[in-house]
């Protein structure tokens, strides 16, 4: 793993188990008291594009990432980015499951991440329950998933990451290249079902790959709101269907 380790002891036990599922990485590591640090000179040697969630089964870990200091207790959750500098320090035996998200699947779902991660669930809130099982039972079950579905997952895992952590992230104020296409691409199949009346942020987003919130910040950064481009759009299409009519009458 590209971190460096330190121990004290003159040995020391360690196993990294990992799966790949739809461009992410599932693993899973047992290891004992030792200390860890991830500097620029280690996040440039691997692809550091990637969010990870942490899930301690047993343990006890401090971790700290910019300005942030962490403990993480058993059961609790913790969400860092690859791309920032990181230490830790573990004191005995601990059990970690844990997801590698790519950073490009979670910004197009989420928007740009543009601070440092480092939050943690505790497992005496509901917030950590709920994420804690949640993460145990993908790692258990994707591997039976058919590859369509297991993107799906994925995806709604990382939907329900974003809405359970309390990481609120602002979009900039003017478009991003990609938001800019996002933008365009969800009013052409707005534009291609307005005839068909089954238009919703949940069907746009879908189609796209991106989250529901995602879609509605991009048309709040635009100027307007998802709903009111779909009335007008609407108003358009039924201005067009009478002037259309109009004329064939007059023919």
């Amino acid at each position: 793993v590209p971190w460096k380790i330190g121990v004290k002891a003159r040995t020391s036990n360690a196993s990294v188990r990992q799966r790949t599922f739809a461009n992410c990485t599932f693993g899973e590591m047992r290891f004992g008291a030792c200390t860890g640090m991830r500097d620029y000179s280690e996040i440039s040697r691997k692809d550091s594009g990637y969010i990870c969630l942490s899930y301690l089964r047993s343990g006890h870990f401090t971790f700290s990432q910019g300005d942030k200091n962490i403990s993480i207790e058993r059961g609790d959750m913790l969400l860092w980015d690859g791309a920032t500098p990181s230490m830790f320090s573990n004191a005995g035996s601990s059990h970690f499951e844990l997801i590698w998200f790519p950073l490009a699947l979670v910004e197009r779902r989420m928007g740009p991440i543009r601070e440092p991660l480092g939050q943690s669930a505790s497992c005496a809130d509901g917030v950590g329950r709920l994420l804690s099982q949640h993460v145990h039972n993908l790692h258990a079950m994707i591997g039976d998933m058919p590859p369509i579905t297991q993107m799906r997952v994925i995806e709604a895992q990382i939907d329900l990451i974003f809405a359970c952590f309390s990481h609120d992230r602002e979009l900039p104020d003017d478009l991003t290249k990609c938001q800019g296409e996002l933008l365009g691409a969800a009013k052409a199949e707005i534009s291609h079902n307005i005839e068909l009346g089954r238009i919703s942020p949940k069907s746009i987003a879908q189609s796209l790959g991106i989250s529901v919130r995602y879609l509605q910040k991009i048309f709040a950064t635009s100027g307007t709101t998802f709903s009111g481009y779909v009335t007008q759009e609407r108003l358009e299409y039924v201005r067009k269907l009478l002037a259309d009519r109009g004329g064939a009458n007059l023919n």
